[in-house]
């Protein structure tokens, strides 16, 4: 096995992997296979050997209180997540007869600058995993242990995206609902949703609770990475399994109030791929410019910034030129834009490079201080 080509660890990531291809024991039917495997005593062990043939630089030791190390220096222990919820204290505690104490697990967490990988079998053949700091799982869970309803989701700082579906969505629409309020008659509102092939409809669920009061004037896919003519652009995140391709784009929803607001297409246009065919009839060179409108499939490669500390902690960031693409498209040379999910600041830069105001806002002040590092930052470059 090429161990290059295995994806690099990602702490704010939820990595799914399905093996369902994979599993079989004797002549027992699969549905008493994969019951089996549900129970963490039967799955650490088989995942504990696995985990080094999933991420680069893993190597299984089987140490005191850690199952690997990372690039042979980083501890990192395993943890299942089954139907009960997770116990993530050291294992000679785990048990009916034996008590958890939480601050000898936060002593052994520090001492050994251990990190976890929650790996989330409730739905074994598909198993989740996610990457955890240990200071931050302790912090969050101080009794060590993480309740059975939770669910496997992306972290997002010092919260977690794991509200249930339906309250989510009217979270959702009352928010936008205030931006339609405070919104100009013809502006614009983008949201963009990302695509997960075990969640694959929450994109068009968000776009059709929105539609109560809005109109969807434009559905863009976002794609990061697309393969045309023999040649590969751009890039995307990687996913191990048999049933799922991996998710190359994202919904980008353009709504307005009324669905009749004028855009300026040719603002973010792309050149004829047979400009001189077009010269024809009345049209002129000066009369018909060598551009024309890309439709609504933008090509906008991710950013590819890997350090945490440019790129801010955040699962779900996107590149600053989707944002300006939005800005241009509206027609306006200057406005306000509204972010009430700022996170890293994106949106903020993309308004400061083109001379927008800003307003944004977020639940979590780690974010709102990275984003205004950002814009620190740009402020400085404009000056000198």
């Amino acid at each position: 096995m090429d161990r290059s080509t295995l994806p690099e660890i990602n702490y704010d990531e939820v990595y799914l992997f399905d093996i369902s291809s994979k599993v079989s024991f004797w002549d027992l039917p699969k549905e008493v296979v994969y019951e089996l495997f549900r129970d963490g005593r039967t799955a650490s062990r088989f995942l504990e050997l696995k985990i080094p043939d999933l991420f680069r630089d893993f190597e299984y030791v089987d140490g005191s209180g850690y199952d690997w190390l990372k690039e042979l220096v980083k501890k990192v222990e395993g943890k299942c997540y089954t139907k009960g919820g997770c116990n993530f204290a050291p294992s000679k505690m785990v048990g009916s007869s034996r008590k958890v104490k939480p601050d000898e697990v936060q002593k052994h967490i520090e001492e050994n600058d251990l990190d976890y990988i929650l790996m989330d079998i409730r739905e074994f053949p598909v198993i989740r995993m996610r990457f955890v700091k240990g200071s931050e799982l302790i912090k969050d869970h101080p009794n060590c242990k993480i309740g059975k309803s939770k669910k496997m989701s992306k972290k997002y700082g010092r919260y977690s995206d794991n509200k249930p579906r339906q309250e989510y969505l009217s979270w959702l629409v009352d928010i936008f609902r205030e931006a339609k309020r405070v919104l100009e008659d013809d502006g614009h509102l983008f949201v963009n949703m990302g695509y997960s092939n075990i969640d694959p409809w929450v994109g068009m669920e968000v776009g059709l609770a929105l539609r109560e009061d809005w109109i969807l004037q434009n559905h863009i896919n976002w794609v990061k990475s697309i393969h045309v003519n023999g040649k590969t652009s751009g890039h995307f995140k990687p996913i191990n399994s048999k049933r799922f391709v991996c998710p190359t784009w994202e919904h980008l929803f353009h709504f307005t109030k009324d669905g009749n607001v004028e855009i300026d297409r040719l603002s973010i246009g792309v050149k004829y791929e047979y400009y001189e065919a077009n010269i024809r009839g009345n049209n002129t060179a000066e009369t018909k410019p060598n551009l024309r409108d890309k439709g609504n499939c933008w090509f906008v490669p991710d950013e590819t910034i890997n350090s945490k500390e440019l790129r801010g902690k955040h699962p779900a960031t996107f590149p600053v030129k989707l944002v300006e693409d939005c800005l241009k498209m509206t027609g306006r040379d200057l406005g306000v834009v509204l972010d009430p999910f700022m996170g890293t600041g994106t949106t903020a830069v993309a308004a400061q490079i083109m001379g927008w105001d800003y307003i944004g806002y977020d639940i979590d002040q780690d974010y709102v201080d990275f984003a205004t590092s950002r814009l620190n930052r740009g402020l400085t470059s404009i000056l000198t």
